[in-house]
């Protein structure tokens, strides 16, 4: 499998059973694909931040290995530990590209019958329309500094 670049966005709906499409551009050839779903608050904010990071399995794999390097006694790495076990799960691309949206993870995340798939580079975020349009004004503010780090 070659490495996807997850770039631009995409308007889907969902439909009644939670499924959402996922955009052609960004699947592999394969008859299926899994990523990890978290449920996704990084800033101590109102739910307005609040989203699904979809990360693919070689992603999470460097993710699983870097905490499974820390200390066990560390009490950050207890706290990410307990958030990533809690607040993610494993989901798996149908033949057809899409993906199934457990309940409470939608419900958590504003997900109702539309969403905005937004690529960021090796991974993408499943947005609620009206937060990505809140947070894209927060995210313009911090631009200058970000594009200071490449």
């Amino acid at each position: 499998m070659g490495f996807i670049v997850y770039n631009h966005y995409y308007e889907h709906g969902i439909d009644e059973k939670r499924r959402i499409m996922i955009p052609s551009q960004w699947r592999h050839k394969t008859d299926s694909e899994e990523f990890t779903m978290v449920l996704w608050k990084k800033e101590v904010s109102p739910d307005d931040d609040l989203c699904l990071m979809m990360i693919p399995q070689t992603r999470m794999e460097n993710v699983l290995n870097k905490l499974m390097n820390m200390p066990i006694g560390n009490p950050e790495a207890e706290t990410l530990r307990m958030l990533l076990g809690y607040y993610s799960t494993q989901v798996e691309m149908d033949k057809t590209g899409r993906i199934i949206i457990p309940k409470d993870f939608a419900d958590e995340a504003g997900l109702v019958d539309q969403a905005k798939l937004v690529g960021m580079v090796d991974m993408f975020a499943i947005w609620n329309p009206e937060r990505l349009n809140r947070v894209k004004e927060k995210k313009r503010e911090k631009a200058v500094e970000a594009y200071g780090l490449i």
